[in-house]
């Protein structure tokens, strides 16, 4: 197989992913419908949206949410040869965020094969991937090691607990 097949494949993945988690884009997609017909000015399309996308989080709860970090719970193993190996193993690193799991391991095999497997590790409080470590971050607790590191970054303290907490 060739790099050009190996990189439609992996478009192919990427936009079935996409069609998957589609509800981050149903809100561009209602404004640009009722703008294009001019049921709504954009102005109007775009204060609708953001009440009834403020609304539904109150009334209907986090249903889409909680089904997009179900996928965080699996980890990916894919295995190939030759070029593809050596494709993917250079772009390891920003698969996951690509397919949305907690981890992609790239290995050696005789072809291109994806096995999907239960994410291993502790499950962060923060970004909800799992990872091989979490721990406390003041009073946050099962905090990634990452995260820890972007807050540490953004001069973000950890918080103590307060005296009303003691009591």
């Amino acid at each position: 197989m060739t790099t050009g097949m190996l990189l439609v494949i992996l478009t192919c993945v990427v936009a079935l992913a996409f069609d998957f988690i589609n509800g981050f884009h149903d809100a561009a997609n209602s404004i640009a419908t009722v703008v294009s017909t001019r049921v709504l000015s954009p102005r109007l399309a775009v204060l609708w949206a953001a009440f009834f996308n403020f609304v539904a989080a109150f009334l209907l709860g986090t249903a889409v949410a909680k089904t997009i970090g179900k996928g965080l719970e699996a980890e990916l193993e894919i295995s190939a040869s030759g070029e593809q190996l050596v494709l993917l193993q250079r772009h390891a690193a920003g698969l996951k965020e690509i397919v949305n799991v907690s981890r992609v391991t790239v290995v050696p095999g005789a072809a291109l094969a994806v096995k999907a497997l239960p994410a291993s590790g502790s499950k962060c409080a923060r970004c909800w991937n799992f990872m091989p470590h979490v721990s406390n971050y003041g009073t946050w607790e099962n905090v990634c090691d990452r995260c820890q590191g972007a807050l540490k970054e953004m001069n973000i303290a950890p918080p103590q607990p307060t005296e009303d907490a003691t009591q």
